[in-house]
């Protein structure tokens, strides 16, 4: 199951999941308690991934009621991804105590400098950026990086995580110059490490993309777009998120030089189950290309869907 998962087979490893946990429940109570914590766990990782924040959080929930306050491991990081739920639905109020207190634990746990530490900091980095707090935000993001600095490496696939998360926050700070120099480091470094042709590599070279082309570099941006969807489609299943944000990136960039026909097209070739962490862009992408096609109403109808969906 966590193979599949791990290959963004979602629903295939939600099946070996659910298969699991009914074989778990035969065996004599209380013998393969912690396996069954740590299954819960998993399935609260799987539902993370594929965007059912409802369901994940009542696995990550279950995790810390059976624990009974325990301060175990497997605690804290479903107390972190708890958080991350919460964080996802827009509770930052009760997602901040949560991190906070599991950035203390770590640290009497496993010291200052640990790869737990440094997942921590992601989280709240995270955080601050949706709650709109920039500033805090990049102090977690460069005291993220330092740390991966020191436990990775500069040239790691995860350093390069970092760079590209904190290019992300420089595009929402405005400063496109900064995110651009940080997602072609973050690509550089991925293509050196895994291949050019790897999802990790692609979802960059995509992502890059559509920075080039808010700023309107639409024929340098057409290259990376046109590359990462291509190598994205052949590599991931068609539920994948990260192949589904290639997908969309490439049909903003269609609607935006007129080329309509393929837009739609192409918007006609994404799987109707796309995960509910990519809904609102896909409603824009079909707003906008309603709008541009000149279908005011239904162009008018899906934003205020979209307007709905982001309020919810």
């Amino acid at each position: 199951g966590l193979s599949l998962v791990n290959q963004q087979h979602f629903d295939l490893g939600e099946e070996e999941f659910n298969t699991a946990m009914a074989l778990y429940a035969e065996l004599p109570q209380g013998s393969v308690a912690t396996e069954k914590l740590e299954l819960s766990y998993n399935m609260g990782l799987l539902y993370l991934r594929w965007g059912r924040r409802v369901s994940a959080e009542r696995e990550f929930r279950k995790v810390l009621a059976d624990l009974h306050g325990r301060r175990t491991g497997l605690a804290l990081a479903a107390e972190t991804r708890l958080a991350q739920v919460l964080r996802e639905q827009g509770e930052y109020a009760k997602a901040l105590p949560l991190l906070q207190s599991g950035m203390r634990h770590l640290q009497e746990l496993y010291g200052p400098e640990s790869s737990f530490v440094l997942i921590q900091h992601d989280g709240l980095a995270d955080l601050y950026r949706d709650s709109g707090n920039y500033a805090a935000a990049e102090r977690q993001y460069r005291e993220r990086q330092r740390l991966s600095a020191i436990i990775d490496g500069v040239d790691s696939v995860n350093y390069s995580m970092g760079l590209y998360n904190y290019g992300a926050l420089q595009v929402l700070r405005g400063d496109v110059v900064q995110a651009e120099q940080l997602f072609r480091h973050a690509w550089a470094i991925r293509k050196e490490r895994l291949g050019s042709e790897s999802p990790t590599a692609l979802r960059a070279e995509s992502g890059l993309g559509e920075l080039l082309m808010r700023q309107g570099r639409m024929n340098e941006a057409r290259q990376l777009l046109l590359h990462a969807d291509a190598g994205l489609e052949a590599a991931l299943p068609v539920d994948a998120p990260g192949r589904i944000e290639a997908r969309l990136n490439r049909i903003a960039w269609h609607t935006l030089q007129g080329e309509l026909e393929q837009a739609h097209g192409l918007l006609g070739t994404l799987n109707p189950q796309v995960p509910t962490l990519l809904q609102l862009p896909l409603l824009r992408a079909r707003a906008d290309l309603s709008e541009r096609r000149g279908e005011g109403a239904a162009a008018l109808a899906l934003r205020r869907t979209a307007l709905r969906f982001s309020l919810s």
